[in-house]
């Protein structure tokens, strides 16, 4: 049986265009735009390799208008154009698939959808998965075929087949098209029928089953529904027929020919052509496999340069000619890996595991010396957050158990990203403030929180008896017991039982709540147990499970996870408990110094301030820290206009501060003060005066 893998090209390629616009436009040093390709190709690669194909086919929409036009002259009329970066890619795309030797589909008249529908249902022996981010394909699901819906780039991908399209959207295939048929769908402009959405067209379906059964019944469907099926009827089935996939597509197909005989000679030239010379690396290195060996590591190794690449198993080295793997025990026993980590030049895809790894065997770090890629990557990308998404960036992508095509690669990566620090001007960067920096915060780590549980199980006790008594006023107010913390439960009580006016779909959410706060006095009692629920178990019970034997908590201090190059926290969060109130300074109590230590609070005064008053030449602003005035109650006053401050004013004034320097909107300033859009807008624009 053949392992079928039908690609959605513009759906791919689109994804790959906006996926990489964070980072800017990349070009050729020609001027041509690549962006797009290098995504399209990187996950093209990864592809590959997650799903190992046998044969592979790309379907591609043309310019032309189709027989859907014909029907309606206005589908995917509300669409906005293309971006012109990326109209230019759409034949570098096709000149790279041509030098890959990976065959490509496009028939005027038709969309690709038609042609992959076409192709699955004419191999009904083979195996076949459609890759997409489009949902109008899930129709195509059968007992051999499988939609791959495309989330996230390729980091995450849903399987569908017809179990889970039943179990996700309470569906089967063929009411997909009955679904577009009621409810339209807007980014293709296909109409449905009017005040018909989602919710109700699942509701005809479950009770009818496809739409021609819908309308054998329109005449005992009551109300402005069935007015409007029995109204829009024509239309409805035109929406049918503009959603339905064609499996009738005029092809002339050999699957034989489309079996994967990747040229990877002709995709190279194709990347030195282009500068994507990351990608050449990785392809040209994938013929190198018979040059390496399977080694045991030994005595032999140490004085070499030595890339590691670590993961939950443990450590694969590579030095260049050969590769070994040492799982954790083997790591911890081994003399020799001691010896290597000090004795040679050692790259890490991520450092401070290592370090940690180290400092838990007793051993001083402070004379181990390691080039770490993941912090380098960060610095010159700083949407690179997680060693996956500089898999990504350089199609670092292997089974599981073959780690080692990781290890060898790593040096590879790492002239490519120090060549881009260089040309940022921040190896500097590197390797006075960040490379340093990952060992403190290992030590950190290892060293952890000391906490007194005392102060947690008193909390936990306060907190519980504190919920008992909201959630009993809660069940006295409605006459009835329920589970507060379901939202299902809650919505019912809320919207059918209290019928308090329904926002966002019968949703709970904090922020419906808060817009409902005047309606029902029980509505300020949820909002009361939700903030002493999640005190309990965030915080009271949560930060228990996370005390160690030494009676310390050892979160985790990351190093590249904002985009900002703040620190941060995890496992648990230390960082976000709050100062402001009394149950959040409750349990910053907890922590406390060991026997003979203190604990000290230390912090810049204004850092991010004072640097940007000196980048920007703030006349104003540097001024007034030159005489030591209070910033924030100095931008008080201007959005205020007052002359004297009050700590309200002051508060804000600080919000403001240091939102704006952030890129904070209108709307998330009035969000963090809990004041009109407009005023905050107005805050902003004074600051600006």
């Amino acid at each position: 049986m053949r392992k079928i893998l039908l690609i959605d090209g513009n759906s791919m390629l689109f994804r790959a265009y906006y996926g990489t616009m964070s980072r800017g436009l990349m070009k050729s040093t020609s001027g041509i735009p690549t962006n797009a390709v290098y995504g399209f190709s990187t996950m093209l690669n990864r592809a590959l390799e997650m799903f190992e194909p046998t044969h592979i086919l790309i379907a591609f929409d043309t310019k032309d208008k189709t027989f859907r036009h014909d029907l309606f002259d206005d589908y995917k009329g509300t669409r906005k154009p293309v971006d012109e970066e990326l109209v230019s890619q759409f034949a570098l795309i096709r000149e790279f698939l041509d030098a890959a030797n990976i065959h490509r589909l496009e028939l005027s008249g038709y969309e690709a959808d038609d042609i992959i529908g076409t192709i699955a249902k004419k191999y009904p022996n083979d195996e076949i998965d459609i890759l997409t981010s489009d949902r109008d394909l899930l129709q195509i699901i059968d007992d051999h075929t499988d939609v791959l819906l495309m989330k996230k780039g390729l980091t995450n991908i849903e399987r569908m087949d017809k179990n889970a399209l039943m179990s996700e959207m309470n569906l089967t295939p063929s009411q997909v098209v009955d679904m577009k048929a009621l409810m339209g769908d807007a980014s293709d402009n296909i109409p449905g029928v009017p005040s018909i959405g989602e919710k109700t067209a699942m509701k005809l379906l479950l009770k009818y089953g496809d739409l021609d059964t819908v309308y054998a019944h329109a005449d005992e469907i009551k109300g402005k529904m069935g007015e409007n099926l029995r109204t829009y009827k024509e239309q409805a089935y035109l929406s049918y027929d503009l959603a339905k996939i064609h499996y009738d597509v005029p092809l002339e197909i050999d699957m034989d020919q489309y079996a994967i005989d990747i040229d990877r000679h002709a995709t190279n030239a194709f990347y030195r052509k282009y500068d994507m010379n990351s990608l050449v690396v990785e392809v040209e290195s994938e013929s190198s496999d018979a040059d390496f060996s399977i080694s045991d590591f030994d005595a032999s190794w140490i004085g070499n340069d030595v890339s590691i690449y670590l993961d939950k198993e443990g450590a694969y080295l590579s030095d260049g000619v050969r590769y070994a793997f040492l799982d954790r025990d083997a790591m911890g026993e081994s003399a020799d890996f001691e010896k290597l980590l000090n004795k040679s030049r050692v790259l890490v895809s991520e450092s401070k595991p290592l370090y940690r790894f180290l400092l838990e065997k007793g051993l001083d770090i402070d004379p181990y010396h390691f080039d770490d890629l993941m912090v380098l990557s960060f610095i010159v990308d700083g949407n690179l957050t997680t060693f996956d998404k500089v898999r990504d960036d350089f199609n670092l992508w292997y089974p599981e158990n073959e780690g080692y095509k990781i290890s060898r690669k790593l040096f590879d990566v790492w002239d490519a990203q120090i060549k881009k620090a260089q040309v940022e001007d921040v190896l500097d960067v590197f390797e006075k403030i960040e490379r340093p920096l990952t060992k403190v915060l290992a030590k950190a780590e290892h060293v952890g929180f000391n906490v007194d549980p005392k102060v947690l199980d008193e909390i936990e006790r306060d907190t519980k008896a504190e919920m008992d008594e909201v959630s009993s006023q809660i069940f006295e107010m409605v006459g009835e017991s329920f589970n507060l913390n379901s939202p299902k439960q809650l919505s019912e009580v809320l919207f059918d039982k209290l019928e308090l006016p329904q926002i966002k779909k019968r949703s709970t959410a904090v922020g419906v709540l808060e817009a409902l706060y005047d309606k029902h006095p029980i509505i300020p009692l949820v909002l009361e147990y939700r903030r002493i629920q999640k005190l309990y178990s965030t915080y009271a019970v949560g930060l228990q499970k996370h005390i160690s034997k030494d009676h310390k908590i050892h979160t985790t201090l990351n190093q590249h996870a904002t985009q900002t190059g703040r620190l941060s926290s995890s496992e648990p969060n230390l960082q976000n408990i709050s100062v402001r109130d009394e149950a959040g300074r409750k349990v910053r109590s907890a922590f406390v110094a060991s026997e003979g230590n203190v604990l000290l609070s230390i912090d810049y005064s204004q850092i991010e301030l004072r640097v940007l008053s000196f980048l920007a030449k703030e006349e104003k602003m540097m001024e007034a820290f030159n005489e030591e005035r209070d910033i924030h109650k100095e931008t008080a006053r201007d959005i205020f206009g007052v002359a004297e401050v009050d700590s309200a004013m002051r508060r804000e004034a600080k919000s403001v501060n240091f939102g704006i320097i952030y890129g904070m909107s209108d709307y998330g300033l009035s969000q963090q003060l809990d004041i009109p859009v407009k005023s905050a807008k107005q805050y902003i624009e004074r600051y600006h005066e």
